[in-house]
């Protein structure tokens, strides 16, 4: 830890940067007083900003004048601030006016009122047509600055849309959005549309039906990227599932149920990844993927112990990403169902890999 200085250590050091501290020093991030040796003034300040050299002054040493340049700017109002410095407002050449620290201006920061693309140069109605179609977006409207929305005609459909002239030259838009409009009953992997929503904006949305039946609506634009609803792929007996674990299923011949909901409670219920009865015994396979059960073994061993406790015998799976072979899943099962042990845990070199 650096040493704390003394009342005298920090009055030394704030004079070597230029500014005489006034406050009692209590450490470097709490703020004290401190005086400007140029004009006299008294402001607070953390003495970690004067010594790392972010602040060298009060900022009102060289207090701004109505009329004083800088860059394209011209000052019109000085507005006093209570903090660092004061606050102007200043007017740009092309019209618009700018707010905010005197600092900002004086430190070269800024040098204009920030107009995107043209800068401060208010272009022509012509100059405005030959950039729209550099483009290849023909400009309708009378050219006003360029985030003021104007209509332009679309070079695929010609339909007429208003739009700001900035992301036209920016390339964000291209096209009015209404260029390839679908139609009810286009299909798209799993999906079909069923209703065409216009929107106000360019595009439009669309309702579809799933092939599982569930209804959505999304736009035209998510229709085209997605082929189902996706839920249907990854939800059996109306529960999530992973496709793992209906591989797992896979492996048992589709024996047992999958996603079986068991009740222990009137209202409470586990849902068993995969529910299997040999020897008239009940056993619950779990498959306890890395990724969403590593901060979850507490209550795994709390649900497994809830299930042995109403007559289940189980079997723990943990993997990261893969499956056991047949040989040790139906090793496992028959050890639970032919012998008097009741829980049984396979671990997958997968798993100890993905815990180191």
């Amino acid at each position: 830890m650096s040493k704390k200085l003394s009342q005298k250590e920090a009055k030394e050091r704030s004079l070597n940067f230029g500014v005489i501290m006034i406050g009692k020093y209590i450490d470097a991030h709490t703020k004290i007083l401190f005086e400007c040796l140029y004009c006299q003034r008294q402001w607070l300040t953390q003495p970690s900003n004067i010594w790392k050299k972010k602040i060298s002054e009060c900022g009102h040493c060289n207090n701004p004048k109505i009329g004083d340049k800088f860059g394209r700017l011209t000052i019109t109002t000085i507005f006093p601030a209570k903090a660092y410095g004061c606050k102007v407002k200043a007017l740009c050449q092309c019209g618009k006016t700018w707010t905010g620290y005197f600092r900002s201006i004086k430190n070269g920061n800024i040098q204009s009122c920030g107009c995107a693309i043209i800068g401060c140069n208010k272009i022509s109605q012509k100059e405005a047509e030959k950039k729209s179609l550099n483009v290849g977006i023909k400009l309708v409207d009378k050219y006003i600055d360029a985030n003021t929305k104007v209509r332009f005609q679309c070079p695929n459909c010609s339909n007429i849309w208003e739009c700001k002239p900035c992301n036209i030259w920016n390339r964000r838009i291209r096209s009015c959005g209404y260029c390839h409009l679908p139609k009810i009953n286009d299909i798209n992997g799993r999906l079909t549309i069923t209703k065409i929503i216009p929107s106000a904006t360019n595009g439009c949305s669309v309702e579809t039906k799933c092939v599982c039946g569930k209804k959505q609506t999304m736009c035209y634009a998510w229709f085209k990227k997605v082929k189902s609803c996706g839920y249907c792929e990854n939800r059996c007996r109306g529960q999530k599932t992973s496709h793992l674990q209906l591989d797992l299923h896979k492996l048992l011949e589709h024996k047992g149920v999958h996603n079986y909901k068991f009740y222990y409670n009137t209202k409470q219920y586990f849902c068993i990844d995969i529910a299997y009865v040999l020897n008239g015994c009940k056993i619950a396979i779990e498959y306890d993927e890395l990724y969403w059960h590593k901060n979850r073994t507490d209550k795994d061993r709390k649900r497994l112990q809830i299930l042995r406790q109403h007559g289940w015998k189980t079997l723990q799976i943990r993997a990261h990403g893969d499956l056991p072979s047949t040989k040790q899943l139906y090793k496992a099962i028959n050890k639970l169902a032919y012998t008097k042990s009741k829980k049984i845990t396979i671990t997958l070199s997968s798993w100890k890999k993905g815990i180191k």
